[in-house]
């Protein structure tokens, strides 16, 4: 499950209808990098995960001549992380899991298909746990994007002589959604 669902939006964002969903689907998975990077953490639970050499992949799937997935704690609809693969490394979202496979969700907001990779590498997979006031962060930021839509970004106009600036819109969100993030941000050593 991603960092927060479309619902769950609508609901902090107080947000009726369905004409947004579209839109809030194709944010949930941008922001939640956003805050992933911001934090430079990617919220691991490492009371359950598995690593090995024994994993495969192919489109949609990791398998485990193991079959050790299920004995490890992983379950349908979880999050996981991916590391020490040759190219499939990163965050997924579970549709199913058993002993022997985890198949990844189809659907937004997180839908990411894997490339086919043999089983040999050393790699892995963690249990992603996001913290549930993040949730709040996350919609606010997709709120303030919404809001940001429309607008063409002009911080300065004169008519005399016609001059017109433009806002720097690199992506800064205003300090009172970053500093929800603050708690949550740890070191970076570079």
């Amino acid at each position: 499950m991603a960092i927060i669902t479309t619902a769950e939006v609508k609901t902090i964002l107080q947000i009726s209808g369905s004409t947004k969903d579209t839109y809030i689907d194709a944010m949930i998975p941008i922001m939640q990098d956003y805050i992933t990077d911001y934090c430079n953490d990617v919220f691991l639970n490492e009371d359950i995960y598995i690593d090995g050499a024994t994993f495969s992949f192919s489109s949609r799937t990791v398998s485990d001549s193991d079959s050790g997935f299920v004995t490890a704690g992983f379950v349908s609809g979880m999050d996981i992380f991916i590391d020490g693969s040759d190219s499939n490394d990163g965050l997924y979202s579970l549709n199913t899991a058993s002993a022997g496979s985890l198949t990844t969700t189809s659907t937004a907001p997180v839908s990411r298909v894997f490339v086919a990779e043999d089983a040999g590498a050393n790699l892995t997979i963690y249990h992603v746990q996001f913290p549930q006031a993040l949730k709040m962060a996350c919609a606010n930021m997709i709120g303030y994007q919404m809001s940001r839509q429309n607008l063409e970004n002009v911080s300065s106009e004169r008519v005399g002589d016609y001059s017109v600036s433009y806002a720097d819109v690199a992506g800064e969100y205003p300090s009172n959604i970053l500093s929800t993030l603050k708690h949550y941000k740890r070191p970076s050593f570079a």
